[in-house]
């Protein structure tokens, strides 16, 4: 709350005080919310965060899902019906 509207939307910062603290996240600005590079760490360390609101546009992103299935085979268990059921996505959760 009381950090400067700068360094919330600092990416770099941010993806450092995320990497530590990901409660940080809620106060983002949109535009850091909307950094592919930023909500991938997210994922990464938290796969279960790919149901919330923050992350509906990555939810049916094939190429984003399989970003981070790569580092974190865990991020299957919380995608969604349509993506659980891609060829692609299930070849590489079976082939790590």
């Amino acid at each position: 709350e009381f950090a400067s509207k700068r360094l919330k939307g600092d990416k770099e910062i941010l993806l450092e005080i995320i990497k530590k603290d990901l409660d940080a996240l809620k106060y983002a600005t949109p535009s850091i919310i909307d950094d592919e590079e930023l909500m991938l760490e997210v994922i990464i360390r938290e796969p279960e965060y790919i149901g919330l609101d923050n992350f509906k546009k990555y939810q049916n992103s094939k190429d984003f899902i399989l970003k981070a299935l790569k580092q974190n085979t865990l991020v299957y268990k919380y995608l969604n019906k349509k993506m659980q059921n891609d060829k692609d996505i299930q070849a590489l959760t079976k082939s790590s």
